[in-house]
């Protein structure tokens, strides 16, 4: 809920939180895997360069990294919550992917922000707020999916953004 990632987004959390399915803090600072301290689902990633600058335990220079999708999806029935921080410090010249699910060659899901704004798409959602995301500082994304109440929900620093029902979106799977 909104007011559960209010009350610990600032606090590490232990893997064992009532109803917590997956949690990545991606703090392995080497090598091609990404450890999930709730479900032990742990991930392999190809591509992955890390760096350690003050704190971040993941950088990619704008590389796409990709996840062994067998491990990270999610039905159609199943709620589910992903973060993340990110910073850019240049308007790119088209809106760039946060994070984006693929499958047969055609986008799922995508969260993107560009041309002063962010965008979420998923199946019959497409929904986009104004926000300048390319200020050079770092930014926290979460995007809420909750189909037990047909709500999702994207928040960046902490400031809800967007809203919208989640019955069109389908499940959480792809490249």
């Amino acid at each position: 809920t909104p007011a559960e990632i209010a009350n610990t987004h600032l606090r590490r959390l232990t893997g064992f939180e009532y109803g917590l399915m997956d949690y990545y803090p991606m703090d392995e600072s080497k090598g091609e895997t990404l450890n999930d301290l709730a479900s032990g689902a742990t991930l392999s990633t190809k591509g992955l360069a890390w760096t350690n600058p003050q704190g971040i335990s993941l950088a990619t220079s704008g590389a796409p990294v990709k996840l062994q999708p067998t491990l990270f999806s999610r039905t159609e029935a199943e709620d589910y919550t992903l973060m993340g921080w990110f910073q850019s410090d240049n308007e790119p010249a088209d809106t760039v992917s946060l994070f984006g699910t693929a499958l047969n060659d055609s986008t799922t899901m995508q969260i993107a922000f560009g041309n002063g704004s962010v965008r979420f798409t998923a199946g019959n959602v497409n929904e986009f707020a104004s926000a300048n995301l390319t200020d050079g500082a770092w930014h926290h994304c979460v995007l809420v999916i909750s189909k037990t109440y047909n709500s999702g929900a994207l928040y960046i620093d902490n400031q809800l953004m967007l809203m919208f029902p989640t019955a069109g979106i389908g499940a959480l799977a792809g490249t």
